[in-house]
């Protein structure tokens, strides 16, 4: 059996970080992976998944 995952990127301040993973998590998404970027301003990136429903394919 093939796994299939829907993945969604999200870009925010450090401050919220944390409420929007628990927002996400709610919904059965987790958290794959996080980074920080500091390049013009101070901001995460944080990638989820959930796992595809057999008719999203």
């Amino acid at each position: 059996m093939i796994r299939k995952y829907w993945y969604k990127v999200v870009e925010t301040d450090p401050g919220s970080a944390e409420y929007i993973m628990n927002q996400l998590a709610a919904m059965g998404y987790e958290v794959v992976s996080t980074t920080y970027w500091t390049r013009f301003k101070t901001s995460m990136i944080i990638t989820f998944r959930i796992e595809a429903e057999e008719d999203d394919e």
